[in-house]
């Protein structure tokens, strides 16, 4: 497989990735919260909240972010994605109890615009932390980490 085919298919796959791990992630701590509620009762349940929000998330955000082999110093479609997947992961709710899809995305507009749309200001500063955390110099020269394990998959003749 040649040079190009491996960066199209491993962009390919790193944006069918990134929605789903974010979604996955999510849907772990769901059930690791209804677990601690039973076994640790609010307090617990906060502690992992604070936890997931300013710890966990973060650090998985980092992670998927230096994978991008968009030659561009950020990636804006990946940093996108983790919001979108967010919104998305809100809208599976009302979508489960039979609401329409207007309904559903009207409810996650509420949502996000209340207390003072702290909702929106997360989603957004999740998408500011995203860009920021997806900054690379050697993914514009062509030397970051994913990039290379790409012309080593491609194999030897993809390297010259």
């Amino acid at each position: 497989m040649n040079a190009k085919k491996c960066k199209i298919l491993w962009q390919a796959a790193y944006y069918l990735l990134v929605p789903a791990v974010t979604g996955a992630l999510l849907a772990l701590f769901s059930v690791i919260f209804r677990a601690a509620k039973d076994a640790y009762g609010l307090g617990g349940v906060i502690a992992l909240t604070y936890a997931t929000v300013f710890c966990i998330l973060p650090a998985a955000v980092f992670i998927l972010m230096r994978g991008s082999l968009l030659p561009w110093y950020v990636d804006p479609f990946a940093a996108a994605e983790i919001p979108l997947a967010f919104c998305a992961v809100m809208m599976i709710g009302p979508l489960r109890r039979g609401q329409a899809f207007s309904a559903a995305f009207e409810t996650l507009l509420i949502e996000l615009k209340d207390d003072g749309g702290i909702g929106g200001l997360f989603l957004a500063g999740m998408f500011v932390f995203a860009l920021l955390a997806g900054f690379s110099i050697k993914r514009v020269r062509g030397t970051a980490l994913s990039q290379r394990l790409c012309c080593k998959l491609s194999g030897p003749a993809a390297e010259q």
